[in-house]
């Protein structure tokens, strides 16, 4: 802020009125000194106070308004910048909202395709869940079934491990054969192999260890209490039936027409994926643009604020030249001995005039889009006042 020059009181502009009008003053107290009156009792030009005052006055707006221009060099830089960045964040939400409904336009349209297609009852997780139980369940069970047929630790292990591996995997690639739709004939072939194989496998490997062992269990005198045979069959049947678990369970996951199914739940993957990185892109966007419309709109309130203050400083020191001025007229009249009122106070006070740089015209919002690096061909909208 400025300092005033303007350094004077309703009292002290009364005491001068008061001495010029009364045509004395003291010399040494209580004499007194005889002096012309101020001004005048003729006088018509402006009296020598009065023009104290006005340049006074005067001399404070202009350097009111130095100190506005010097502060708004910064305050409107400020400004600017807020306002170039808030410009670069509009674009990029604006760009990035874009984006945003198209992705999900794209999601949207994918997972009603997806959708549209008939879901199988139980979702693939919940099919590997059960796969996995049965190969757990396979070899627990083929491991008891082959040391009751007297087999060796190690070969109960492998045998175990093969059978737990692949019966389960190849109930479940029937499972998905006997879904589908549209079958080549090599899909037909493969179904029947993967149907009879297992079966033809199962009882070949159960009676050949039926026949190998039956003598063993014979001779031994400590042998289980139950025959080849009998584990044999046991052996086929309960493999049958995980097997028959493992078919029906992937029959029930795998979807009629599953090149379409896959590809539509892969596109409708990639579209989510791609729906979700825009949001959060343009989440970021807006949380940039938000911190940007705040840092513009500081700098302007500030700028404004400033520009009040220092207008209504002018205004203040204005109102205030002119009461004092009659404030000086009112006490220099009173105490004349004539009465007579000098032509000069009987003229109209002078006008003072803010300056232009205080005027609200003068106010400039406008940025220099080659000073300030706007971007002059930018399509964003948003009102800079």
């Amino acid at each position: 802020m400025p300092k005033q020059k303007f350094r004077y009181s309703a009292r002290k502009v009364e005491c001068i009125g008061r001495r010029d009008g009364r045509g004395w003053q003291y010399a040494f107290w209580p004499f007194k000194k005889e002096m012309p009156v101020q001004p005048l009792d003729d006088q018509q030009e402006q009296a020598s106070f009065d023009l104290e005052l006005y340049r006074a006055a005067e001399d404070d707006l202009a350097d009111i308004a130095i100190s506005w221009s010097e502060e708004d060099k910064v305050l409107k830089n400020q400004y600017c910048k807020s306002l170039v960045e808030l410009q670069m964040a509009t674009e990029a939400l604006t760009s990035e909202t874009k984006d945003l409904e198209f992705a999900k336009k794209e999601f949207d349209q994918a997972e009603d395709e997806f959708e549209a297609q008939r879901q199988p009852p139980i979702s693939h997780r919940t099919e590997w869940m059960w796969i996995a139980f049965l190969m757990v369940g396979e070899y627990f069970f083929n491991y008891i079934i082959f040391n009751m047929v007297g087999a060796e630790d190690l070969e109960t292990h492998i045998m175990a491990l093969v059978i737990s591996a692949t019966l389960p995997m190849s109930a479940m690639y029937l499972g998905m054969l006997l879904k589908k739709a549209d079958k080549n004939i090599l899909e037909k072939w493969m179904a029947l192999v993967m149907l009879l194989v297992p079966v033809l496998v199962l009882m070949g490997i159960s009676l050949l260890r039926a026949a190998l062992f039956e003598g063993a269990w014979t001779e031994d005198e400590e042998a289980p209490p139950i025959s080849p045979w009998a584990a044999s069959m046991v052996f086929i049947v309960i493999n049958l039936l995980i097997f028959l678990v493992g078919a029906v369970v992937s029959y029930m996951a795998s979807h009629a027409d599953p090149e379409t199914y896959r590809t539509l739940r892969i596109r409708m993957n990639r579209a989510r994926k791609r729906f979700d990185h825009e949001s959060r892109d343009h989440q970021q966007a807006s949380r940039m643009y938000q911190k940007a419309r705040i840092a513009y709109e500081k700098a302007k309130h500030l700028r404004k604020e400033e520009f009040d203050i220092h207008q209504a400083m002018a205004f203040d020191l204005i109102k205030k030249a002119r009461l004092y001025i009659s404030i000086y007229h009112d006490a220099n009249i009173g105490v004349r001995k004539n009465g007579i009122t000098p032509p000069c106070f009987k003229e109209p006070i002078p006008e003072l005039k803010v300056p232009e740089l205080l005027m609200a015209a003068s106010l400039d919002w406008s940025c220099d889009p080659n000073i300030m690096g706007l971007n002059p061909f930018s399509k964003t909208g948003f009102n800079q006042n």
